[in-house]
């Protein structure tokens, strides 16, 4: 994360396959995203932004609008509708 002006916090993305190598640069971003991030998601301080929730029998439309690119936000597939 990146400290603004007005005291908040900026988040990016997380490369999942950079986090997840064993190699050291994967094991340091664990370890700030666990020091960094999980803090705050667990508080409540930051929440992700949700572009749109599609059930799990729309996943290839849910694919389709990921991969035009114009979202902002998450997509996610919820398996419970």
């Amino acid at each position: 994360p990146q400290r603004i002006p007005d005291g908040g916090f900026a988040l990016g993305h997380v490369d999942l396959g950079a986090v997840l190598e064993p190699a050291p640069e994967g094991e340091a971003a664990l370890s700030e995203v666990r020091a960094e991030v999980w803090p705050l998601l667990e508080a409540g301080t930051v929440r992700p932004v949700i572009h749109r929730v599609f059930p799990l029998a729309q996943a290839a439309e849910a694919h389709r609008l990921l991969e035009a690119g114009t979202h902002i936000g998450k997509i996610v597939l919820d398996a419970r509708i």
